[in-house]
């Protein structure tokens, strides 16, 4: 998330990766929906494994609460298009009206299965 002053919200806001602080995490996302009036955020976490492995793991703040999916080890073929079929996920899911844990499973799913696509295809 970008600041207004073009910095990284994260860094403003003293978060750090991996959000191991679910608490201060949700805070800080519902005062950032409470003060621009966005209704959901849905963003992801890479943390490098060994060679070619990433443990991913995904968030979805909905309704003044935030959702998430277990960290998963996954072996990446390319990392091209990973972010498109994530968000992909997320308005497949919420176009079909999932409850909002069903919305992230499905984006994750998507997300996960893209890292082992080689190419800008999903």
């Amino acid at each position: 998330m970008i600041g207004e002053d073009g910095s990284d919200l994260k860094d403003q806001l003293g978060l750090k990766r991996p959000y191991e602080d679910h608490k201060l995490l949700e805070e800080v996302l519902s005062q950032l929906s409470a003060t621009y009036g966005v209704k959901s955020f849905a963003f992801t976490q890479r943390e490098m494994g060994h060679t070619n492995e990433y443990l991913l793991k995904a968030y979805l703040y909905q309704d003044g609460h935030l959702y998430q999916t277990p960290k998963t080890g996954i072996q990446v073929l390319d990392r091209v298009g990973t972010g498109d079929a994530f968000t992909a996920g997320i308005i497949h899911g919420m176009l079909e009206k999932e409850s909002p844990q069903r919305v992230l499973d499905i984006a994750m799913a998507s997300f996960q299965f893209k890292h082992t696509i080689e190419g800008d295809s999903n």
